[in-house]
């Protein structure tokens, strides 16, 4: 648990949410390399993993964010964008 006496209401968030993230982070990445043809694409696919679930977890106040979900929202929005392109 982190203590976040002195920090502004959104450098707070900040910080849980990287508190709670960015162990994962390595893990997230070996999948993204799974499942994007380059290292560059691996790493864009993480990155907006990251933005996209800030946005959603400060808005929600979800306690926890567990490496399985990380996991499922990176592979699911990998398949979304992959299927877009597709019939696009």
């Amino acid at each position: 648990m982190s203590y976040n006496h002195g920090l502004g209401q959104e450098e707070g968030l900040r910080v849980r949410f990287e508190e709670q993230t960015l162990p994962h982070l390595d893990v997230l990445h070996r999948v993204a390399l799974h499942l994007a043809p380059n290292d560059h694409e691996a790493e864009r696919l993480v990155r907006d993993l990251f933005v996209r679930t800030y946005r959603q977890w400060s808005q929600t106040g979800v306690d926890e964010l567990s490496r399985a979900w990380l996991v499922r929202a990176m592979v699911n929005r990998f398949y979304d964008n992959h299927l877009s392109v597709e019939h696009a």
